[in-house]
């Protein structure tokens, strides 16, 4: 799974949230451009080809007997305690989600060994009709931008043919949801100080996500279905009791 947009990803912590914000502007102009063969959108298109070759349909996606009721991260611990696990926020429109699970570490395999150097993705839920993957950003972890391309590195890795037929076998996103076509991605901000020089990335990367959306589906029309909303969300979680006292939606690229 070695593609190239993984590989961007895997050397971006390597980098100061300064570095991130001139990779985010120079990634903008080179969707906006349009033209050239190194854009985010050519990125992941091709990543999403190469990855068609990864197939472990019938191994499940989550340990077995592992606990969902609570998770290393803060963020994950107050979704799954929120009643019914469901969510109604005002994007713009009305957005309702039910959070499904934890840390799925989506290119678990078979063998130890294909499992090693792999991540898991923070949580997945799901609206009415699509499957969602949310990356979380937690306090001074990493910024928006960061976790918006860590999204497109998964959804590169899960929107493949042989990866939607495991997710649907083993139930991945709910009984209800018998077809998959797209999936909407969710930027978390956890007790995130957006005033912050990391906060300063919120908006660059709303601009850098409707950017990537349009030359996809400009140009990779049949990769273009499988991306739907992208949402960057904002939660204040109280330590007492590890609920959200606040929870709002920064933006949303649909």
């Amino acid at each position: 799974m070695a593609t190239m947009i993984r590989e961007m990803y895997d050397v971006l912590g390597c980098f100061s949230t300064a570095t991130h914000k001139s990779m985010c502007a120079d990634l903008l102009r080179q969707l906006q451009r349009g033209t050239g063969d190194r854009s985010l959108a050519k990125l992941f298109a091709d990543a999403l080809a190469e990855n068609a070759n990864f197939n472990q349909v019938d191994c499940p996606f989550i340990p077995e007997g592992r606990d969902n009721n609570s998770g290393r991260n803060p963020v994950t611990e107050a979704l799954s305690n929120a009643p019914w696990q469901s969510f109604d926020i005002s994007a713009g429109r009305p957005y309702r989600f039910i959070y499904l699970q934890r840390e799925v570490p989506h290119l678990r395999s078979s063998t130890r060994a294909e499992q090693k150097d792999t991540a898991w993705i923070d949580y997945v839920a799901r609206t009415e009709e699509r499957p969602i993957l949310g990356e979380v950003k937690w306090v001074a972890d990493e910024n928006p931008f960061y976790a918006f391309v860590q999204l497109l590195v998964y959804l590169s890795e899960i929107a493949t043919p042989s990866q939607v037929e495991r997710s649907l076998k083993h139930g991945l996103f709910g009984k209800d949801i018998t077809s998959i076509s797209a999936f909407d991605l969710h930027i978390f901000l956890g007790n995130f100080n957006d005033r912050g020089e990391k906060g300063e990335l919120i908006e660059p990367t709303r601009c850098l996500a409707a950017a990537f959306k349009e030359r996809l589906n400009r140009d990779y029309p049949e990769v273009g279905k499988v991306l739907g909303n992208v949402l960057c969300l904002s939660g204040q979680v109280e330590d007492c009791c590890h609920e959200f006292a606040a929870l709002k939606c920064n933006w949303i690229v649909g």
